[in-house]
């Protein structure tokens, strides 16, 4: 595998969008977010280790969910594949990992995927995604579809995607 090194500043409460292609064809994204402190916050897709650490941490405790072919399933529906960053340096990776696309409108929508379950939030998420089938509602206003259930799954993140 082969990493790929940017650093990309943006301003407090800025945001950017970068595309890069390789010279083998591949595109990564880059979101550089300006956070309200002083540096720069990136959220780059273009190392997976971590990806993959996190879906070998679900294969070896969870062996047989369907989480991967849940990721599989948004990234043939054009969502990229991103882990959040660790806690702090030399953690276990997160239990989950963020399918992030733009909608019709430009606006960025997320599943959040663990061996359980796939999440929505954000209210505008949630409207479109509650009244889908294999929806159920969180008492925090979430709503979770089973990691089991690939067509409901798929179905959420397809209607997000027309929203």
């Amino acid at each position: 595998m082969s990493a790929l090194s940017l650093n990309v500043t943006v301003a407090p409460g800025d945001d950017r969008t970068i595309e890069i292609t390789g010279p083998d064809g591949q595109t990564w994204t880059v979101r550089a977010t300006g956070g309200a402190g002083n540096g720069p916050v990136a959220d780059t897709s273009a190392d997976t280790s971590v990806v993959d650490a996190i879906v070998d941490r679900w294969n070896k405790f969870a062996p047989g969910n369907n989480a991967p072919a849940v990721l599989a399933k948004g990234n043939e529906l054009g969502y990229e594949s991103v882990a959040p960053e660790p806690r702090q340096k030399g953690s276990e990776p997160p239990a989950y990992i963020r399918l992030v696309a733009k909608n019709t409108k430009g606006q960025r929508v997320v599943g959040f995927v663990n061996t359980a379950t796939m999440v929505i939030n954000g209210a505008a998420a949630r409207a479109v995604v509650k009244d889908l089938p294999g929806a159920v509602l969180r008492k925090n206003g979430d709503v979770a579809f089973s990691v089991d259930d690939l067509s409901a799954c798929a179905g959420a993140l397809a209607a997000l995607l027309a929203s």
